[in-house]
Order: C-alpha cells, then structure tokens, then sequence
C-alpha cells in the first residue's frame, strides 16, 4: 500500500502538479491543510484536490483565516499598504471554492493495513509546537478521535504547518508522528510505504519544473 502525504501547498500548482504527475500510482492521498495564501494560483490548487480519488483532505489555518476574510471584509478594494496574499488569492477565487475550503474539516480519520490515522494541520492553534511524548499524544489522540479508536493498538498522526520534515517514533503505543514538510516551501512531500507488515516514512523532493 502507497500514501502520498502532501503539505502546505499554499496555491503553488506547479509544485503540485509535478508530484502528481511523478506519483500517479497510489492507493490513498493525504493531505494536511494550507492549500491556499501566499502563491499565485489558489484556484487551480483547488480544482485539482477537487478531482483528486481516494483523498483524505483537512483544512489548514491559512485555508481558515481565507474563509473568514472572504465573510468579514471587503477584499476587493484594500488599501494599498493593508494588502496581503490572501486578497490577492481571494480575487482568484470563486465563492464555490471559498464554500469548499471552508467544507474541510479540520482533524480526519482513516485507517490504512490495520493502523489507524489521525490528520491535522497543526497540533496547536497558533503555534508552532509539535508532539513529543506520550502523555500528549495520547490526550491529542483522543480529543480528536472517534471514542472507537482511543484503545486502538496502532496509531499515527499526520501533520503539516510547521514546514519542516519531521518523524517521531515511539511517542506513544506503537505510534508515530509524520510531517512531509511544506511542497511550496521546503519542496518535499512524503510517501509512506506498508508491504507485508512493514511501514517506511520516506521524504521526496519535488520534482524539478
């Protein structure tokens, strides 16, 4: 079984059009939020998650902060000094995928080859912390869990947010937390790999455009 995991696209369909087109056989897509702000073609970034199968998609808190601009403000006449990616993004963009932005949630679950995973953008509002034991793990785990799944013998979390390519292992009962790194930023996105019983993280670079 093969997981892409991708991250922090934010708008950039170069980036991510090369990643799709080099990994075109895979059995489940991950996506950990920010697929908007601070690049040039928000709409088109979502256009192709939209036509993306097998997809686990959640919201990142650019993709939040977009959502609420687009309903509180009057993006299309800023001042010029006040003027930030997300309007420029915002004009791109029809109310359609602002709706399907907003339509993401924020934490998801799925189970792949018998080890259940939680997705997030980021383990703390506001912050750039990351989990690193296991006591947190375990609360994390199950406030954003079905109760089905807080006894579960395997777990993993997946997030993005903080750009950097990160492993943990051991931070909880068999568990694991991945970030695949930004795909805008740090050009990586990650692949996890499960045949006959074992699991391997990988990081790739994006391929050259």
């Amino acid at each position: 079984m093969k997981v892409i995991v991708l991250s922090d696209v934010h708008a950039n369909i170069w980036a991510l059009d090369a990643v799709l087109e080099q990994e075109r056989e895979y059995d489940l897509l991950c996506f950990a939020g920010d697929m908007i702000d601070y690049g040039t073609a928000p709409a088109e970034v979502i256009e192709r998650f939209q036509s993306c199968s097998r997809a686990v998609l959640v919201k990142g808190n650019h993709d939040g902060n977009a959502v609420r601009v687009f309903h509180t403000e009057d993006f299309r006449h800023v001042p010029a000094g006040q003027y930030k990616w997300v309007h420029h993004n915002l004009e791109r963009m029809i109310g359609e995928q602002v709706a399907y932005i907003d339509s993401l949630p924020e934490s998801a679950v799925f189970q792949a080859d018998g080890w259940v995973y939680l997705v997030q953008h980021q383990y703390r509002p506001g912050s750039y912390e990351v989990i690193e034991c296991r006591h947190v793990f375990e609360e994390h785990w199950r406030r954003h869990t079905p109760k089905e799944y807080w006894v579960a013998p395997r777990r993993r979390m997946v997030f993005g947010h903080t750009h950097r390519r990160e492993l943990v292992r051991g931070v909880g009962t068999a568990a694991t937390v991945f970030n695949p790194g930004s795909l805008r930023d740090g050009g990586s996105y990650g692949v996890i790999t499960i045949k006959d019983g074992h699991c391997e993280f990988s990081w790739k670079r994006v391929p050259s455009l």
